[in-house]
């Protein structure tokens, strides 16, 4: 019976040993960053499933606000296509163009800029937070050390962590 309990002690220790949480990589070029983890590219929902898996919530919270402005910027990109398409549209057929929608298209696509550019700093933020907490909790070393030792009925073997 002994035997079994400290075989199952010695795998689960052992196995915790060689499971551990990856970090991601950020890479930053001419369009945007870039994330990626263990070589593979991750899209944004990719990243925010991996940082509510690791139940960080410092690095939780800069995700879901950076899901918010990216909904945004594409809700500006959406708005200033339909102003475009409209502009050109009347532009082909020779129709007078509507100043307002012009002013419109523009404004969607600061915003599209915008929103886009706080979504991508949001998404550093938390992908710092989430990688400076795996390096936080993960400073124990795993050592354990096997003596045998004398023992009132014999030998005995020891094992310190």
């Amino acid at each position: 019976m002994m035997k079994n309990v400290i075989s199952a002690f010695l795998a689960i220790c052992f196995s915790l040993a060689f499971c551990h949480a990856q970090t991601i990589d950020i890479e930053k070029g001419l369009w945007g960053v870039k994330f990626s983890q263990d070589g593979k590219a991750m899209g944004l929902t990719k990243v925010k499933k991996t940082i509510q898996y690791a139940n960080n919530p410092q690095a939780l919270r800069p995700i879901q606000q950076a899901f918010t402005y990216d909904i945004l910027s594409y809700s500006s990109a959406f708005v200033f296509t339909v102003a475009l398409s409209n502009t050109v549209a009347n532009t082909l057929l020779q129709n007078d163009v509507n100043s307002s929608v012009l002013l419109v298209g523009g404004g969607a696509l600061g915003a599209f800029l915008i929103f886009g550019q706080m979504a991508e700093n949001k998404a550093v933020e938390a992908v710092k937070l989430y990688n400076k907490g795996l390096k936080v909790s993960h400073h124990y070393t795993f050592k354990p050390e096997l003596r045998l030792q004398p023992s009132a009925s014999g030998f005995g073997m020891s094992m310190t962590f």
